[in-house]
């Protein structure tokens, strides 16, 4: 026959933790499992782009608007006794007309291209539509300046080479050197005005511009 005894059963003993700073520190940090969440800055190409597009579209305004000056005011200042000197006076004052539609041209491109860098700046859809239009009109600008100023220096320097043969003592300068000066220069001032309308097409085409550029108010 079994007797129950009536010894009450201890507590159970709870062991302290240990101390915080006797615990081990991880090697690497706890992890959470998932894609970590990356948040991509706003492209800001739009700010420095436009303010060069600004200031270069105010000077081309500014040397386009003097050459339009030049062309009536530089004939008064060429000295007469300069050997050739009546033959480009009387070369620049026979195209003036022709310089001055040129230069009109080249300013009207320069006020859109300013306008366009303003409105760029304010990231306005529409900017982006008259950049494009103001990079057609500029490589035709660029032809027709290019292709006056050839036929203007030509025909300059045949008139001031016609002179000079019937002055004494000119020594003749050989055929072609002022025709392939004015070639080359003709050439160079098309490349320059090309550049910058090659590189609105190229930039304005990229896929990450055009998607940016969509997000802009019209």
């Amino acid at each position: 026959m079994m007797h129950l005894s009536n010894t009450p059963t201890p507590p159970p003993q709870t062991v302290p933790p240990p101390p915080a700073d006797s615990l081990p520190i991880p090697a690497t940090p706890p992890t959470i499992p998932g894609r970590l969440a990356v948040v991509a800055k706003p492209p800001t190409w739009h700010t420095p782009l436009g303010i060069a597009f600004l200031v270069m579209g105010i000077l081309g305004a500014l040397m386009a608007g003097s050459q339009m000056v030049a062309g009536i005011t530089v004939p008064a200042f060429i000295p007469v006794n300069v050997p050739g000197a009546q033959a480009s006076i009387a070369t620049i004052k026979q195209h003036a007309g022709e310089s001055a539609a040129v230069w009109g041209f080249t300013l009207l491109c320069a006020v859109m291209l300013a306008i366009s860098g303003g409105m760029l700046i304010g990231k306005r859809r529409a900017a982006v539509t008259l950049l494009l239009v103001w990079a057609c009109l500029r490589i035709v600008s660029g032809i027709v300046q290019a292709t006056h100023t050839y036929f203007m220096q030509k025909a300059q320097f045949a008139a001031m080479m016609e002179e000079m043969s019937k002055q004494q003592g000119a020594r003749p300068v050989p055929p072609g050197v002022f025709a392939a000066i004015g070639g080359v220069s003709s050439v160079m001032a098309f490349l320059w005005a090309a550049a910058l309308p090659v590189f609105v097409f190229i930039w304005f085409s990229r896929p990450s511009v055009r998607a940016f550029v969509h997000s802009w108010k019209r």
